[in-house]
């Protein structure tokens, strides 16, 4: 006999504790609560949001239009479409209705919501204690209810005397030492668009700024390419020096926010194109489900991402020159022509002192390598003025014909090897291992002869000695 049983799937209180073990740094989480404050701003008004974070509390406070007590109450709840909450909206930064209470509770485990809502007379707040979630957890009837009360506006409370807006204060912190330097340099970048209109954001008595950026010649190359009947809009340009950090590729926003940082998906990754820093809007690009990025799967990002591989190969040949041989006004103005043939250039605007940015950087002193013997020990290249690492790494640099290339990083005196796995010979030889030992040669002997300036039949010997002994000592003969 057939039966049918009708169950509820409720989900365990244990829910609200889960969702702050997240991957959201405390950054990332003041960014999401940030961009609920921007959705809730008052027609064009500028507006003001103030962070504070402490060992003990972490707070945001905007003066936007708040909430009455049934918005509010919708807004509290898991899973809310924002969009039929509010309306939708082409700016609308909130959409799934998680980013709010997921970046509180990866914030902390108390966490309240004060609001005034424009042309209100109450203030309407509730409270999250999610150690008394926890304790519900295991009830086969698990009660899902939050209290909102309502009262007259509290001077003393943590919205003071403002006459409309939302404060979120997050007690038991998770992250006991939250860092205002970095919420300050991810919030100046993240709404960079906003504080440049004339919106103020303050962490502590520090307002937010957008962190500058240091080109070669102050150029930026102009991007408005059409992408279904939509347009990719920014700017690229080349950083005065490579990166061996992270701190370089394109940062892409959508609707006036940062999504993803230093985004390298649209050029190869190695050294020599660590210099390509941009700013690019994929406003018709939808967002992840977190906000943490873009929807990689969606037609829009396929098609963004073939458009702008094809935009960016001028960027990365000019990339690749800026970061050949020594560091000259030469070849900075060679680079930047290659941009100039491609792009429409603009002059980098002035800088924080007001000061317009310099065209080329040439203080940097000539080397040269005195007479004398040159060695190897344990790979590392010994000359009379100095000790040489030099490494190798395969990357594809998307030109046959280049077989090699290498950079030199002068700070961690390191020459950086490039074998191109794209290269004809690369595809041509069994042997990688023997490739990428001639090739450190070669790129050696073009190291000591046009950067360090050293006699060119001092600089073959000195090539030839770093072989023999590299040859040598990887197979362990005396």
């Amino acid at each position: 006999m057939k039966q049918e049983k009708s169950v509820e799937i409720v989900p365990d209180t244990r829910l609200m504790e889960d969702i702050g073990a997240t991957s959201f740094t405390v950054p990332e989480a003041i960014v999401e609560l940030v961009a609920n404050s921007f959705d809730a701003r008052i027609g064009d008004d500028k507006l003001i949001i103030r962070i504070t974070l402490s060992p003990e509390r972490i707070s945001v406070i905007d003066d936007a239009c708040g909430m009455d007590v049934a918005s509010l109450s919708e807004a509290i709840r898991l899973s809310v479409n924002m969009e039929k909450l509010k309306g939708k909206s082409d700016v609308r930064k909130g959409m799934f209705g998680l980013g709010m209470k997921t970046a509180c509770a990866s914030l902390g485990r108390v966490w309240s919501i004060t609001t005034r809502p424009d042309g209100g007379k109450e203030e309407h707040s509730v409270e999250f204690d999610l150690r008394e979630w926890s304790k519900r957890s295991g009830s086969k009837n698990p009660e899902w209810k939050a209290v909102i009360k309502s009262r007259n506006p509290d001077p003393k409370g943590p919205l003071g005397s403002s006459k409309h807006g939302t404060a979120i204060v997050i007690t038991e912190l998770r992250d006991k030492n939250p860092m205002p330097g970095a919420v300050l340099e991810r919030v100046g970048r993240a709404f960079k668009p906003h504080i440049e209109s004339g919106d103020i954001i303050y962490i502590g008595k520090d307002k937010a700024v957008p962190p500058p950026y240091n080109l070669i010649g102050g150029k930026r190359a102009v991007i408005d390419e059409p992408c279904l009947g939509d347009r990719i809009t920014g700017w690229v340009g080349l950083d005065v020096k490579t990166h061996n950090d992270d701190s370089f590729g394109l940062n892409l926003y959508r609707k006036g926010q940062l999504l993803v940082a230093w985004d390298k998906s649209f050029f190869p990754v190695h050294l020599m194109t660590s210099r390509i820093v941009g700013e690019i809007n994929l406003d018709f690009v939808p967002p992840n489900f977190h906000k943490k990025g873009f929807e990689t799967q969606s037609r829009e990002w396929k098609e963004a991402y073939k458009k702008m591989r094809e935009v960016l190969k001028p960027v990365v040949k000019a990339s690749r020159h800026a970061s050949k041989g020594k560091k000259t006004a030469l070849r900075d103005t060679e680079a930047i022509q290659i941009l100039d043939g491609a792009f429409e250039p603009q002059k980098e605007q002035q800088n924080e002192a007001g000061e317009q940015t310099s065209a080329f950087h040439d203080d940097e002193k000539e080397n040269h390598v005195s007479d004398g013997e040159v060695r190897v020990e344990n790979g590392m290249l010994i000359l009379p003025d100095g000790r040489i690492k030099i490494d190798h790494m395969v990357q594809d640099l998307e030109d046959e014909e280049i077989p090699w290339s290498h950079i030199f990083d002068p700070e961690a005196g390191e020459i950086q090897v490039i074998i191109n796995k794209g290269s004809l010979i690369y595809n041509s030889t069994k042997d990688i291992g023997t490739m990428a030992l001639l090739g450190a040669g070669d790129c050696l002997l073009n190291f000591l002869m046009h950067e360090m300036h050293m006699d060119p039949e001092k600089a073959w010997r000195a090539r030839n000695r770093w072989l023999y002994d590299t040859i040598r000592q990887g197979s362990g003969r005396d």
